[in-house]
């Protein structure tokens, strides 16, 4: 049995520990974001992982190579020519 000054001592870590996952969490969080966000492709494996988890976690939809390169498509075509594509 536990004396109760060792079972608010254990109470006592636990939330401390439980603190510091949370913010361990969103340090991490805030990394993997600003990686999908920079388009960052190349990862190893635990980085991949940690991005994945986050992405599910959060709804996040990465960009991919072939999003950025119609995004760059877009607005090549988009400078030279009208909302309907044609030049005016």
């Amino acid at each position: 049995m536990y004396s109760p000054e060792r079972w608010e001592r254990e109470k006592w870590l636990k939330e401390i520990a439980a603190e510091q996952r949370e913010i361990w969490s969103e340090f991490f969080d805030d990394i993997a974001r600003r990686k999908l966000e920079s388009g960052i492709i190349e990862v190893d494996r635990i980085e991949y992982e940690d991005l994945k988890a986050y992405a599910e976690r959060t709804g996040y939809k990465p960009r991919t190579r072939a999003d950025v390169l119609n995004e760059n498509k877009e607005k090549q075509d988009g400078a030279g020519g009208s909302a309907d594509g044609t030049r005016a």
